[in-house]
């Protein structure tokens, strides 16, 4: 039986998540640690869990730190001490999900010379500027560096990542061997009869990087244009009341559904029956970072799940692989969208074979496929 250790900060769902659920899948050892974000509102502690096989046989909270820094800070020895006096046996894999978390790994494999065989690293994003305050982000850069150069492998959500990493860290192909591509995934695509519609869906924080302004602008189009249209919301944010304030202005609320955050899939499945397009059009102006330039959108992939054309725009790392795969609408701008829109529904036969060609996706992002590819 593999054993695994799992480390992360968490927000919503992702990557760390979807491999601790392949890790149960499997009946693997597993030690899954996770800290909420401080912006993390649902969860309100550190939470420590061993699981053998599917059941849970050691739990344990620590309380939430407020404090951004003395909470990412103390992350990383806190994860050092859960492992030490509650997992402490010879493991397989150590997975940390960001460069602190992964710290904590390579303190307990090289310096404490704890038992484990692999650490990864794992980049769930990445951004040249992640700080504006130049000395955190030169903190970020240092310990990026320092991570991919004493991990055992770095596992990024894209080439394009892996590609920036080299270049301003200034890595030699002599590293190649230590970067492999771990996309976001997908556990089953849902065979979901479907029609035209301006019925829109939006899964995620909402916040304004996320491209609020492009869904409000494109709201507007279609209310000038006097079409009958809704968008679909789930997720929270911080922005969330500001955005509600915003459309009640434009005399736009009552067009827009928020469902709130959403655990049970089978409810976003049902949602999702009643909409005709997901919404993933990113805004690059609005977020300094620009993640989405370098990671692999994890709202997409749950569109496709959802056997759902999506509308996107050129800011996504992979926009060129959508764009030959025919499964989306990729556009620049929102009247280019509207454009497309507008063609879609005057020949229904396009419509029908975006989601066809969203049908034929079926086995490339399994999470199974992909994460079996890493575990051996």
């Amino acid at each position: 039986m593999k054993k695994i250790i799992l480390v992360t900060h968490v927000l919503s769902d992702g990557p760390a998540q979807n491999f601790l659920k392949y890790c149960l899948n499997n009946n693997f050892e597993i030690a899954y640690i996770e800290h909420p974000l401080t912006v993390n509102k649902r969860i309100q502690s550190s939470r420590f869990k061993i699981f053998n096989g599917k059941k849970i046989i050691f739990e344990k909270s620590l309380s939430k730190i407020k404090s951004v820094f003395f909470s990412h800070f103390l992350s990383i020895f806190r994860n050092v001490f859960l492992v030490r006096k509650y997992f402490n046996k010879k493991n397989d894999y150590y997975i940390g999900f960001n460069c602190l978390n992964t710290l904590s790994g390579i303190i307990l494999k090289k310096y404490l010379k704890f038992p484990i065989d692999k650490v990864i690293f794992f980049s769930v994003d990445y951004s040249p500027k992640r700080y504006q305050i130049l000395i955190l982000n030169y903190i970020y850069q240092f310990l990026d560096k320092f991570c991919i150069k004493n991990s055992d492998y770095s596992w990024c959500l894209s080439q394009k990542m892996i590609n920036e990493k080299k270049l301003i860290h200034n890595l030699k192909d002599s590293y190649d061997h230590k970067f492999k591509i771990s996309p976001m995934g997908y556990w089953n695509i849902y065979k979901i009869d479907r029609k035209f519609e301006y019925n829109f869906l939006y899964i995620g924080n909402i916040e304004y990087q996320q491209g609020l302004k492009k869904y409000l602008e494109l709201a507007k189009v279609l209310k000038k244009s006097k079409i009958l249209f809704k968008f679909n919301f789930i997720g929270d944010g911080a922005d969330l009341d500001l955005f509600k304030k915003d459309l009640h202005n434009c005399n736009l609320l009552d067009s827009f559904i928020f469902h709130g955050y959403l655990k049970d899939f089978d409810n976003i499945i049902n949602i999702s029956k009643k909409t005709s397009f997901g919404l993933a059009i990113y805004e690059t102006s609005q977020d300094p970072m620009k993640l989405i330039n370098y990671t692999d959108s994890g709202k997409i992939k749950m569109y496709i799940s959802l056997n759902l054309p999506f509308i996107t725009n050129f800011e996504i790392s992979n926009w060129k692989f959508y764009k030959k795969k025919n499964c989306s609408v990729i556009e620049s701008n929102v009247d280019d969208i509207f454009k497309k829109l507008k063609d879609l529904e005057f020949d229904n036969k396009l419509y029908f074979k975006i989601l066809r060609n969203i049908t034929k996706l079926e086995n490339e992002f399994l999470w199974n496929n992909i994460i079996k590819k890493l575990i051996v």
